[in-house]
């Protein structure tokens, strides 16, 4: 009898990279060393990542393919029962006494929606309910202007609750790579990768 091979794991392990820095660099050259490290190890993650989305979006489509007729077929049932339901809703619901139809293998019912607004044009209802002086209608939105405070960021800083901030972060950008990490960008991937 012949052995079955283990399908292929989705994510392969990675090879460690050659060279691994320092915890911490003590001159430019272990320096180097770090960063050619994290462009390594970020191409590395984010070539892991696109094989895994491109796996995923490979079973999404074949899901999705066998799953539309069922969604389709259960679509027109839905149809077919909610035509002899209106068309049978007198004798069903005994003349409207009821709105619910329970049958062996589910219910039957009618629901009204909560009320909701409809506006067909929001500018034209607005002057209207502001000619009609209907006020109570109408919700001012009143809100902090930061690119104004940017322009005079001195005048701003008077109004309590306010500051002008101004942050430098540190940055590493790996030779030959689109990216630009910075601790921030790291401790959303690295949290990203945990959920």
């Amino acid at each position: 009898m012949a052995k079955k091979k283990d399908p292929k794991p989705l994510v392969q392990e990675q090879p460690e990279p050659k060279e691994t820095a320092p915890q911490l660099p003590s001159n430019l050259a272990e320096a180097s060393v770090a960063l050619e490290l994290i462009g390594h190890l970020f191409r590395e993650a984010i070539a892991l990542s696109a094989e895994t989305d491109e796996k995923i979006a490979e079973i999404r489509a074949a899901t999705d393919k066998a799953i539309r007729p069922l969604q389709e077929k259960a679509g027109q049932c839905f149809k077919d029962l909610q035509a002899f339901a209106e068309a049978n809703r007198a004798e069903l619901t005994e003349s409207g006494k009821q709105k619910t139809v329970r049958l062996a293998t589910g219910t039957m019912s009618w629901r009204d929606d909560p009320p909701s607004v409809r506006v067909e044009d929001k500018e034209a209802a607005i002057k209207d309910a502001q000619r009609r002086r209907l006020q109570r209608f109408l919700r001012p939105k009143v809100e902090l202007d930061k690119k104004a405070m940017l322009a005079e960021p001195q005048v701003a800083q008077r109004i309590t609750g306010v500051t002008i901030v101004r942050e430098e972060k540190f940055s590493v950008k790996p030779e030959n790579s689109a990216l630009d990490l910075n601790a921030e960008i790291i401790a959303k991937l690295l949290k990203a990768q945990t959920k």
